[in-house]
C-alpha cells in the first residue's frame, strides 16, 4: 500500500516524536539519577565535614582547657566557650545526616558519649584549678583520662570517615555510571533522530531553501552540544584533579593549564583577596593578557561590587571595571565574584579580543567552572588553616608539642640511618612568673613571642623551634655536633640577655637557662634524650640561671 506524500509527512513526524519522547525519558530519568547520586556524593562530604569540624572543636576544648591550668588566663577560656556549643550542634546535624545507616549511628552514639566525656573532663580539670590550685590540675592531667578519651574519639570518627569515604567512592562510581548512560541515551537519541530528519528534509524537496536553512541550523546545534558536551567533560574533569589538590599551588597549576583549553581564543586570570581582605592580588593568569592591574581595591570591580557576573564591551554603554582600564576597545570583558562557604575569595577575569570568540553558553561555563575553582580554593585554604593550628603554638607561631613528639622521633631514625647527630635544646625563660607578676600577662606573652622570634634568627633552616608550653621552649638540630650545639646554645643566651623587651613604654629584662644533650653519644631514645636535656636545664637553673649546660655522661 503506497502512502501519499502527506500520509508519510506525517508518519515521519509521528516516528520522530515518539522517539523523541523515549528518548527524552531515558535521558531524563538518567538525570534524575545524577541528581540523587549528585546529591549523595554532597551528603557524604557534609558528613565527613561535621566529623571533622567535631575533631577540631575537640583540639580547641583541649587547647583551652590546657593553656588555662598552665596560664590560668580566662581568655583562654574563650575557644572552649566557643567550641562546645558547636560540637553538640554538629552532633545533633550528624545524627541526623546519618539516620539512614544504622551502623554509623551506633559509632555516633558512641562518639557522642566520648565526646560528653572529654569536655567533662576538660571541665572538671577546669573547676579542680580553680578550687584546689594548678598542682592539682596537673595531677589531674597527668591521669591521662583526657588523652584517652582523645584518642578514642579520633578511632570513632576515623572509622567513620572512612566508611563514609567507601560509600562517597560507590556513589562517584554510581554517578559517572549514570553521566555515561545520559551520553549514550542523547548519542543514541539524536543520530535516531537526525536519521528520521533526513528522511523527512528528502520528502520535502519542494522546500529547498527551507531545508538548506533548516539543516544549517541543526549543524550549528549540534555543533554547539558538541562543544558544550566537551566543556562539561573537560569541567568535570577539572573539578576531580581539583578535589584532589593538597594545596593551592597545586590548584593553580591545573587552573592555569585548563583555563585555555575551556575558554579558548581567551585570555583572563584569577585574583584572590589577601589576607587583611582590602586588596585582590593576581595568583595566575593565561593567555596574552593586556596590562590590567594585578593587585587592585574590591571597589575597582563591578562584579565585586554587585556580588554577581559583570561583563562589558568597553564600548561606553556598560561601565567598565577601575582594573581593566588599559584594555582596548571593542573588547569583550566578564568579571566574576569567586563565592563559596558564604564569603566572597576573589574574582575571574576573562577577555578576548573578539566579542564573536565569548559565546553565550561559555558565559554559563565559566559561571560553573568558577563554582568548583571557588569550592575547591576554598577547601584548600580552610585545610591550610586547621593543618597550621594543629601543630602550630597559636601565641608565638613556632611549632608545638604535638609536632614535637612526632617530628623527634622521625629525625631520631634518620640520624640513626645517616649516622649522623642530632642535638636537643631545651630552654627556660628565668624568673618568667615574675615578670607575669610585675609587669601583667601580656607582657609575659610580649617575652614570649620575642623569645620565639629570637630562636628564629638564630637557628638554621633545618631546626626545629618548639615550645613545649609556658615558657619552655625546644630547638632540634639535626646534623649538629655538641660543639656546634652549644655554640648555638651559647649565642641564643648572649643574645636573650642583650635582648631587652619594650612593653608599653617598659624595658623588660630577659635571660634564658639552656640544656644541651646529644643523640645517640648521650641517649638511645627521643623520650631519654628530652630527659637528658631536661635534667641539663634543671642544672642550669641550679647554677645561677643564665647560662648553657651540657650533659655529661656518667
Amino acid at each position: 500500500m503506497r502512502f501519499s506524500y502527506r500520509k508519510r509527512i506525517l508518519l515521519s513526524f509521528v516516528v520522530a516524536a515518539i522517539v523523541l519522547l523515549t528518548v527524552g525519558g531515558l535521558v531524563f530519568l538518567s538525570f534524575v539519577e545524577m541528581r540523587r547520586q549528585s546529591a549523595a556524593v554532597d551528603h557524604t562530604y557534609e558528613v565527613i565535614s561535621k566529623l571533622d569540624n567535631i575533631m577540631s572543636g575537640l583540639k580547641d576544648v583541649q587547647s583551652s582547657q590546657r593553656g588555662y591550668v598552665i596560664t590560668g588566663t580566662e581568655d583562654y577560656l574563650v575557644p572552649f566557650r566557643a567550641a562546645e556549643p558547636e560540637i553538640h550542634e554538629d552532633m545533633d546535624h550528624l545524627r541526623t545526616l546519618i539516620a539512614d545507616n544504622r551502623e554509623q549511628e551506633e559509632r555516633l552514639s558512641t562518639l557522642s558519649g566520648h565526646v560528653k566525656e572529654r569536655i567533662q573532663i576538660a571541665l572538671d580539670i577546669i573547676e579542680i584549678y580553680r578550687t584546689k590550685g594548678q598542682s592539682a590540675a596537673f595531677d589531674a592531667v597527668r591521669k591521662g583520662t583526657g588523652k584517652r578519651e582523645m584518642d578514642e574519639i579520633r578511632n570513632i570518627i576515623g572509622e567513620m570517615i572512612d566508611v563514609e569515604r567507601s560509600l562517597l567512592e560507590k556513589r562517584r562510581d554510581a554517578l559517572e555510571r549514570s553521566a555515561v548512560l545520559t551520553t549514550y541515551s542523547g548519542l543514541a537519541g539524536l543520530l535516531i533522530c537526525l536519521s528520521i530528519l533526513a528522511v523527512v528534509f528528502s520528502l520535502i524537496h519542494r522546500e529547498a531553501a527551507h531545508r538548506a536553512s533548516t539543516e544549517e541550523t541543526l549543524q550549528k546545534a549540534f555543533h554547539d552540544m558538541e562543544k558544550i558536551a566537551h566543556e562539561t567533560k573537560l569541567m568535570g574533569t577539572v573539578g576531580d584533579y581539583l578535589r584532589g589538590c593538597r594545596t593551592e599551588d597545586e590548584a593553580y597549576k591545573i587552573i592555569e593549564k585548563n583555563m585555555p583549553i575551556l575558554f579558548p581564543h581567551s585570555y583572563g586570570s584569577i585574583s584572590i583577596f589577601n589576607n587583611s581582605r582590602n586588596l585582590l592580588q593576581t595568583v595566575l593568569s593565561w593567555g596574552t593578557i593586556p596590562a590590567v592591574s594585578n593587585e587592585f581595591d574590591p571597589e575597582d570591580c563591578w562584579a565585586l561590587r554587585q556580588g554577581k557576573i559583570h561583563q562589558a564591551l568597553n564600548d561606553g554603554v556598560v561601565p567598565m571595571c577601575s582594573h581593566l582600564s588599559n584594555v582596548s576597545e571593542n573588547t569583550v570583558n566578564v568579571c566574576l565574584p569567586m563565592q563559596a562557604q558564604g564569603q566572597t575569595i576573589g574574582q575571574i577575569y576573562l577577555g578576548s579580543g573578539d566579542a564573536s570568540k565569548l559565546e553565550d553558553h561559555q558565559i554559563n561555563t565559566l559561571r560553573n567552572t568558577g563554582e568548583q575553582i571557588s569550592l575547591a580554593l576554598a577547601n584548600l585554604n580552610l585545610q591550610r588553616v586547621l593543618r597550621e593550628q594543629s601543630i602550630k603554638d597559636p601565641l608565638t607561631k613556632v611549632f608545638n608539642r604535638r609536632y614535637l613528639e612526632e617530628t623527634l622521633s622521625r629525625e631520631c631514625i634518620r640520624a640513626q640511618r645517616n649516622k649522623q647527630p642530632l642535638c636537643v635544646v631545651m630552654m627556660d625563660i628565668d624568673h618568667f612568673k615574675k615578670v607575669n607578676d610585675t609587669y601583667g600577662h601580656d607582657a609575659g606573652d610580649a617575652v614570649l613571642v620575642a623569645f620565639a622570634q629570637l630562636l628564629m634568627a638564630k637557628t638554621r633552616k633545618d631546626d626545629i623551634v618548639c615550645r613545649l608550653g609556658g615558657e619552655e621552649f625546644v630547638t632540634v638540630l639535626p646534623t649538629a655536633s655538641l660543639e656546634l650545639a652549644h655554640q648555638r646554645a651559647v649565642e641564643i643566651c648572649e643574645a636573650t640577655r642583650n635582648m631587652s623587651v619594650k612593653f608599653q613604654g617598659q624595658s623588660i629584662p630577659v635571660t634564658v637557662s639552656l640544656g644541651v644533650a646529644m643523640y645517640p653519644d648521650h641517649a638511645d631514645t627521643p623520650e631519654e634524650l628530652m630527659r637528658l636535656a631536661d635534667e641539663a636545664l634543671y642544672k642550669a637553673k641550679q647554677g645561677g640561671r643564665n647560662r648553657v649546660i651540657l650533659h655529661e655522661k656518667a
